[in-house]
């Protein structure tokens, strides 16, 4: 069972890290193996049974490194396989592997006969350059397609994003330096807390000279591994103790020592100060009875009625071993949330009124959230989509979301533990798309579903209304018609408004999987564009989820920027140009200074950028009255800093069309 699970988490990384890969899996001791006997028929039938999950595999082969038994055909497969592959066939310029080779030879005069390396096996982008062009690549652009090359396939590291100027040249020398800091534990660790001086007794010279030390810092911290404290400390959240902890265990860290110095301190839980510091303690309270269902129930059941709680079960088939770590690492880069407690597979936090538990339940396969407080929806959605993210975007991995019944909840406490009614998320969403408020719990109970998943219902939007279709009256004929939803001019409240509706039935089973992360990532733009409220933007008005999904913006009346200079041919004065181009910088600067960026600002043919006046002409800009909006339907992101370049860099570009009237066609 065990080797079993180790072979489903290896084809997880792999379908979590790779997008163009095979799979050829070997049994070993086939010499030992009775070919008639029950365990021989299990394990092939284990084996049948991941190809539904893992499409990658190719063959399966058994072998005997013994008898040799098997060991042709298993050579013959890794060929045939390794043809098949889209890439085969591919020209290769030669000088890529005389550089590998060169770079194989290089790597081998570092080390003495034991193989340990009496230098790091690391080399600068100039000596890389130099060997490139000494094989006849002289250009950039040769040398960084050679770069990306040896890289693609397992020859070389290089991560520009860290440091362009270092390469290394033995891929397996990193796997050790990760390993040395968090899979081996030593005596300068203490509960997952290491002191940065320390390293030096850990990464000793030739091999690890100190100099190369701030680099593999920054290495670590980009892979989440590691959080960088004050004082000279580091937390390794691999290496924290498991959890729950005990006081004793509580892992103390002052936000005196965290990066971002903020005024409240990170403490673990502590009993009360007596009021007489002389008299002995209170006995301690008696244990409370464990509850069946799980690590997760014995935590305290809710009982102050005006506080709400959420939660949500996230089912794997294998947990990614750095999962947890990772999701403790993002949440201390968090501006947004106070760490308390945390453990190796346990963490609670607080935000103002807002209290969150991440539990991680290895053995079951589960990753539990629960957020509390007098109105924890804002709270309890953004942790879902940050979870979310990491787990579809870094991962990779398919989940089955499940969500406990409120209702139950509040009905169970310590003498009458209640097993909660679970919902998956699944039917949730078709209750939502059904039009209907409430679901029933264990078929008796109505509860809303604003109680079980405010991130569905979309119950938190800021200056933005839940409707419905009747709630909006729209014209026969569309306004625009795109791949995945039409644009209709409608009123809404009695003002003119542009209502998008997307194409289909989302929710038609026969697109199940496909349709579910389309709504999901509605939901996330919807979230994010009713946050955004500047009168340079267009402004979102509702959203509609009955029938078919929808939403309400702003009408712009005047049409797009293109049209008005290039298809109305409107005459427009220099002063107004100062004043459109005035109107786009301050949505843009709006935009970042949100940490959103537009990406899109580029196709002004297709009405990005629209105009709006009160006397529909374009002499109102600038008078206060009238403003040019930016339109950001699906087109929101949070920025990076490559982003931020691409933009400036096109931004100026679109300005020297703009001001001179010429069409700009891409």
């Amino acid at each position: 069972m065990e080797a079993r699970s180790s072979v489903i988490h290896w084809l997880s990384l792999l379908k979590a890290s790779c997008r163009n890969y095979a799979v050829v899996l070997v049994g070993t001791h086939f010499d030992m193996v009775d070919i008639d006997s029950k365990e021989y028929n299990t394990n092939c039938d284990f084996v049948k049974s991941l190809a539904g999950d893992f499409p990658h595999i190719a063959k399966c082969v058994f072998v005997s490194c013994k008898s040799g038994l098997g060991v042709p055909l298993c050579v013959g497969v890794l060929v045939t396989v390794a043809i098949s592959q889209s890439f085969a066939g591919e020209e290769v310029p030669k000088q890529f592997f005389d550089i590998e080779n060169r770079l194989l030879k290089f790597c081998s005069s570092l080390a003495d006969d034991k193989g340990k390396y009496l230098a790091a096996p690391i080399i600068s982008w100039n000596k890389f350059s130099t060997l490139c062009q000494k094989m006849k690549l002289e250009s950039e652009e040769e040398q960084k397609r050679a770069i990306i090359f040896l890289s693609n396939i397992g020859a070389v590291c290089y991560f520009p994003d860290v440091d362009k100027n270092v390469i290394t040249i033995d891929p397996m020398y990193l796997t050790n330096l990760f390993a040395s800091i968090v899979s081996m534990k030593n005596q300068f660790t203490k509960k997952g807390v290491m002191s940065i001086k320390d390293l030096k007794q850990i990464w000793l010279p030739p091999d690890h000279p100190h100099e190369l030390h701030p680099f593999f810092m920054s290495l670590l911290e980009s892979f989440e591994l590691i959080y960088r404290l004050e004082e000279e400390k580091i937390l390794i959240p691999a290496l924290l103790p498991k959890g729950p902890l005990t006081e004793s265990e509580n892992v103390e860290i002052t936000w005196g020592e965290m990066r971002n110095h903020r005024p409240l301190p990170i403490v673990p839980v502590k009993r009360k100060e007596m009021a007489n510091p002389s008299a002995p303690p209170p006995p301690p309270p008696p244990p409370r009875p464990p509850r069946s269902r799980g690590a997760y129930l014995n935590i305290e059941p809710v009982v102050k009625r005006k506080v709400k709680q959420f939660s949500r079960f996230f089912l794997f088939k294998t947990i990614p071993h750095g999962l947890f770590p990772r999701l403790i690492v993002r949440s201390l880069n968090s501006l947004d949330w106070t760490p308390d407690v945390f453990s190796k597979d346990w963490m609670k936090m607080t935000k103002e009124d807002d209290s969150v538990l991440l539990q991680q339940l290895w053995d079951e396969k589960k990753l539990y959230i629960r957020v509390r407080g007098e109105n924890p929806a804002a709270s309890f959605v953004d942790l879902i989509d940050g979870i979310s993210t990491l787990i579809t975007e870094c991962y990779h991995m398919k989940v089955v979301s499940v969500i406990e019944c409120v209702h139950c909840i509040a009905q169970s406490n310590h003498d009458n533990p209640l097993a909660p009614t679970l919902f998956t998320l699944r039917q949730i969403e078709a209750e939502v798309a059904a039009g209907r408020p409430m679901v029933l719990c264990k078929g008796e109970t109505p509860v809303p579903l604003s109680e079980l998943a405010p991130d569905v219902v979309l119950e938190n939007l800021s200056d933005c209304d839940l409707a419905t279709w009747t709630d909006v009256e729209i014209e026969d004929k569309p306004a625009g018609i795109g791949g995945y939803a039409e644009v209709f001019k409608g009123i809404y409240k009695g003002q003119e408004v542009a209502v998008k509706r997307f194409k289909g039935d989302l929710f038609n089973s026969s697109t199940e999987s496909n349709n579910t992360s389309v709504f999901a990532a509605f939901r996330r733009e919807v979230a994010f564009m009713a946050t955004l409220r500047n009168k340079n933007v267009v402004s979102l008005k509702a959203v509609l989820l009955d029938e078919a999904i929808g939403v309400v913006m702003e009408w712009c009346d005047q049409g797009s920027l293109f049209d008005c200079l290039h298809v109305n041919d409107l005459p427009i004065s220099w002063m107004n140009r100062v004043y459109i181009a005035k109107d786009i910088v301050k949505g843009m600067r709006f935009l970042h200074s949100n940490n959103f960026i537009h990406r899109d600002l580029k196709v002004i043919e297709k009405s990005v950028l629209s105009a709006k006046s009160a006397n529909n002409t374009l002499g109102a800009f600038g008078d206060g009255d009238g403003f040019l909006r930016l339109l950001l339907w699906m087109y929101i992101v949070q920025y990076s800093l490559l982003h931020v370049l691409f933009f400036l860099f096109f931004f100026f570009f679109f300005f020297f069309f703009f001001l001179n009237r010429v069409p700009m066609f891409f």
